[in-house]
C-alpha cells in the first residue's frame, strides 16, 4: 500500500514541476527543493509564479529599487486584512491604499491587504517580497484577525507553539504543529505548496462570508497569547526593517465601534494590542499611526462602514487622507 501511494505522490509531485515549467519557462523549478530555488505564487488561475536562485536580499542603497536616484516616487507597501485590501462595501467602495494613491500622488502605493488574513500572513509576504523589490515605507494595519489563530491554529512562531502545550489549548497544539510541519515541507515539494495555497483562500473565502459581527469573548491567557503572537510577528517585520533601511508605519484603522465608543471585542483585548503598538513605535524607523485618534467626528456611522470593520468609499479617502497627512509630517 505505501509503495504504490509513494509511486502516485512522486508522479503528482514530477507533473507539477513539469506543468509550471511549461507554463512559465523557468527550468529551475524542476530542482525546488534541492537547491536555492525560491518558489511563490502569483496567479494560480494564471499559472503564474514567481522562481528564483537568487535569496540575496540588498539594501536599498545596492539596488535600483527604492533607491531615490532611480524613481522620483515614494514606495509604500500596504500590509493588512480585509479592511485593507478593500472592496467589502461594493465595487465602489475602493480600498485606503487606493485612496492613498490618488490624494498623495508622489507615492506608489502596493495593496498587499488580503481578506482574512493576520499579521503572519503579512510578515511572510513581506518576507518573499523583499526579495524582489524593496519599499521606502511599509505600512502595518493588522487589526480584527489578530485572536483568529487561538481558533485556527495557523501561526508560525515556536515560542506560541511551545505556550500551546497547556491542556486546554491541546487540540490547537496539534494543528499547530500540523501547520510547522506543513510549511516545512512546503520548501520542498511544488504540489503541497499549491494545494496549501488553495485551502488557505477557500478558508479564507469561508470566513470572508460569515462576517465578523460576532467576535468571541477571550479570557486573559488568550488574550496574552495573542498579544504575544501579535508582537513576535511585528518584531520580525522591524527586524527586517531595519535590515533593509525602510520606514516601519504601524497603522490602527478606526472601524464603526470605535466611532460609537465601544468594542466588538473583549476591551482587554483591544488595550492590549494598542499597548503593544505604543511599545514597537518606540523604535528608531517606527511610527505608530492611530486613526482612532483622528476619525471623523461623526453620528452617519453608516456613511463610512457597512458593517463594524468594512469601510464604504467615504471611510476608505477619509482613513486615506489621515494616512496622508501623517506621512507628510515625516517630511516625504
Amino acid at each position: 500500500m505505501f509503495l504504490p501511494t509513494f509511486i502516485i505522490l512522486i508522479s503528482l509531485e514530477a507533473s507539477t514541476r513539469i506543468l509550471i515549467f511549461i507554463s512559465n519557462g523557468k527550468s529551475q523549478v524542476l530542482f525546488y527543493g534541492f537547491n536555492d530555488t525560491s518558489l511563490k505564487i502569483d496567479s494560480l488561475k494564471k499559472l503564474k509564479f514567481n522562481i528564483t536562485t537568487d535569496k540575496q536580499i540588498f539594501k536599498k542603497s545596492d539596488t535600483h529599487a527604492g533607491n531615490k536616484k532611480f524613481s522620483d516616487k515614494i514606495n509604500v507597501w500596504a500590509f493588512g486584512g480585509s479592511s485593507t485590501f478593500g472592496y467589502n462595501c461594493g465595487a465602489t467602495a475602493s480600498s485606503w491604499p487606493d485612496e492613498l494613491q490618488k490624494i498623495y500622488p508622489s507615492l506608489n502605493v502596493t495593496n498587499f491587504g488580503r481578506n482574512g488574513t493576520d499579521s503572519g500572513y503579512a510578515l511572510e509576504k513581506l518576507n518573499s517580497e523583499v526579495y524582489y523589490n524593496l519599499p521606502d515605507i511599509v505600512i502595518w494595519a493588522n487589526r480584527p484577525n489578530e485572536t483568529d489563530f487561538l481558533t485556527t491554529g495557523k501561526t508560525s512562531n515556536p515560542e506560541i507553539l511551545n505556550k500551546l502545550g497547556d491542556k486546554n489549548f491541546n487540540s490547537q497544539n496539534i494543528l499547530l504543529f500540523n501547520k510547522s510541519f506543513i510549511k516545512t515541507i512546503k520548501s520542498y515539494s511544488s504540489l503541497l505548496l499549491i494545494t496549501d495555497y488553495v485551502l488557505a483562500r477557500l478558508l479564507s473565502k469561508i470566513n470572508s462570508n460569515h462576517g465578523r459581527n460576532g467576535e468571541a469573548v477571550f479570557d486573559e491567557s488568550k488574550i496574552e497569547l495573542a498579544a504575544l503572537n501579535y508582537r513576535l510577528n511585528i518584531e520580525q517585520a522591524i527586524k527586517l526593517s531595519e535590515t533593509l533601511d525602510f520606514d516601519f508605519i504601524i497603522l490602527t484603522l478606526f472601524n464603526i465601534l470605535d466611532m460609537k465608543k465601544t468594542f466588538y471585542q473583549h476591551p482587554d483585548w483591544n488595550a492590549k494590542l494598542f499597548q503593544v503598538k505604543k511599545e514597537m513605535a518606540l523604535q528608531e524607523n517606527v511610527y505608530w499611526f492611530n486613526s482612532t485618534e483622528d476619525m471623523p467626528d461623526s453620528k452617519n456611522y453608516y456613511d463610512f462602514f457597512c458593517d463594524p470593520t468594512h469601510q464604504t468609499l467615504k471611510g476608505n479617502i477619509a482613513t486615506a487622507k489621515i494616512v496622508a497627512d501623517k506621512i507628510r509630517a515625516l517630511n516625504y
